[in-house]
């Protein structure tokens, strides 16, 4: 094949970011079967003191590093401030960047949710093909949870550019139906042509089953080291975002205040500080607040877990699906799932019989869930090993490599 498949990513190796750990999987599978893959990201920002080379081959994958801010991506200035410096970065390079001697695919993420306008301009001036990796449906998730106002002028322009985008995709990939049916929702809105409604994939993200995997109890070093051992253990392990609700959690905590229980938070985010005072507040002794754990130790917190919380609110269905699902699958541990019946999440539970569906506005059915659970040692147990063999039927990265190797495919030229 004489094509380069070249990924345009903010978030790549060696980048902590799920974003960039899943793109950075992706690539390397793509390089090991012979395809010849480029990224051009920018210097990594999660985790990360120390700048990495402007260029270097890594397993296969040539890698291409653009300047970035560092601003605090905790306050929505700095945050818009790196995507901007970012998507500039990487317009200016792409559009001065020599397209005669190779055939390009690229390849282009939503996160940041400009940076596929990149793609749609280099369409238009330079006739290219772009596959758009769809993650999130913005700007109308954070309008859905009130993050973003709709009266904006920014937020108008914003919308403008996504009808671009949606016309000039050759092919859009997201992750569940749902969000199929908003994108030709949006394609109508773009008067795209007929046959890009024929372009939409699901395909569903993953996670290191050999990094991730359950850990018995007596042996979880997080329980040992945060004396947690004798609990049973709620846990929410990732971002404490905009995106998520935590309040009937927080409701839950407040009349179940047994000794034996324990809600564990591992993250951070914009919402850490508000659930912090309210624990102090209530004097909910039974709910525990970590950091972000490192890598050596990140296994051990999120299989630390009879009862995973995992959210897929009502209002930003169909813009988005939860990726914490596969870690929580692939960790083998039992699933509060907190979504719509009716949600592809609730019938993925269902079907693996590995969980319980509730909903935010139903605090009493959380409860129900938990007592149903605890001192079910069997129930657990069947709960966990279905989750893991859910994750191991559908959730790897093989299985997600066969779809991207047929969509790939379609648009990757032959040699002669």
């Amino acid at each position: 094949m004489n094509t380069i498949i070249r990924f345009l990513t903010q978030h790549f190796y060696p980048d902590s970011s799920s974003t960039g750990n899943l793109l950075t999987e992706l690539a390397v599978k793509l390089a090991e079967h012979g395809y010849k893959i480029e990224v051009y990201t920018s210097q990594p920002i999660d985790n990360i003191k120390k700048k990495a080379n402007k260029y270097e081959e890594f397993k296969g994958v040539k890698i291409h590093r653009l300047a970035s801010l560092r601003l605090n991506r905790n306050f929505r200035i700095g945050k818009a401030f790196n995507l901007g410096y970012y998507f500039l970065r990487i317009f200016i390079k792409e559009l001065f960047s020599s397209h005669k001697k190779n055939n390009y695919l690229y390849f282009i993420v939503s996160n940041p949710p400009f940076l596929p306008l990149v793609g749609s301009l280099l369409t238009y001036l330079k006739k290219i093909e772009f596959i758009h990796l769809l993650y999130d449906i913005e700007p109308e998730e954070a309008i859905s949870v009130g993050y973003l106002s709709e009266q904006r002028l920014y937020i108008k322009l914003w919308k403008w550019t996504n009808k671009f985008i949606f016309r000039k995709a050759a092919h859009t990939v997201v992750l569940s139906e749902q969000m199929v049916e908003t994108v030709k929702e949006k394609m109508r809105i773009a008067k795209a042509q007929s046959a890009k409604f024929d372009e939409i994939t699901i395909i569903d993200n993953w996670a290191d089953g050999e990094y991730l995997k359950p850990v018995s109890y007596g042996e979880n070093e997080f329980i040992k080291e945060n004396n947690l051992c004798g609990k049973f253990i709620i846990n929410y392990c990732g971002n404490h975002g905009a995106m998520q609700k935590f309040d009937s959690i927080m409701t839950v905590a407040n009349i179940l205040k047994s000794d034996d229980l324990a809600f564990v938070f591992v993250g951070d985010g914009l919402k850490k500080k508000k659930m912090i005072c309210e624990k102090e507040s209530n004097k909910l002794d039974n709910v525990y607040f970590f950091p972000y754990q490192n890598k050596e130790k990140l296994p051990h917190a999120q299989a630390a877990s009879h009862l995973s919380i995992l959210h897929l609110e009502k209002e930003i269905e169909g813009y988005a699906f939860p990726s914490k699902l596969y870690s929580i699958l692939a960790s083998g541990t039992p699933v509060l799932a907190l979504c719509q019946p009716n949600s592809r999440l609730a019938n993925i539970i269902r079907d693996a019989n590995c969980g319980y569906v509730c909903q935010h506005e139903n605090p009493q059915g959380i409860i129900d869930a938990i007592n149903d659970l605890k001192g079910n040692e069997e129930k657990i147990t069947l709960f966990g090993k279905n989750s893991r063999k859910y994750f191991e039927e559908h959730y790897t990265l093989e299985k997600a490599f066969e779809k991207y190797e047929v969509v790939f495919n379609r648009f990757i030229k032959k040699d002669n």
